[in-house]
């Protein structure tokens, strides 16, 4: 369920790639004007859950939603800057 002020929702999202679950059953929301980080070892699915957010992913199951719409592709209203530098050598 949707909350109003949620700015950004993750319901019930898991990822897997075949028979590997990357992420398991989770559920975020944040809220306008908070600020959030995610921390944890590499290859725990952060950077997964944030190309979910920016539309670059889909969970396998569950719900992504921004101000309210499911997130089903790529938007204006949202970006993301890579930790690699993919444009120059």
């Amino acid at each position: 369920m949707t909350k109003p002020n949620a700015s950004v929702e993750l319901n019930a999202i898991t990822k897997s790639y075949g028979s590997t679950t990357i992420i398991g059953d989770t559920s975020i929301t944040i809220n306008d004007g908070e600020f959030v980080s995610l921390l944890g070892p590499s290859g725990c699915g952060k950077s997964t859950i944030l190309k979910m957010i920016a539309g670059l992913a889909s969970p396998s199951t569950g719900t992504v939603s921004a101000g309210n719409e499911e997130i089903k592709g790529p938007g204006p209203d949202r970006g993301m800057v890579f930790q690699d530098h993919a444009l120059l050598p």
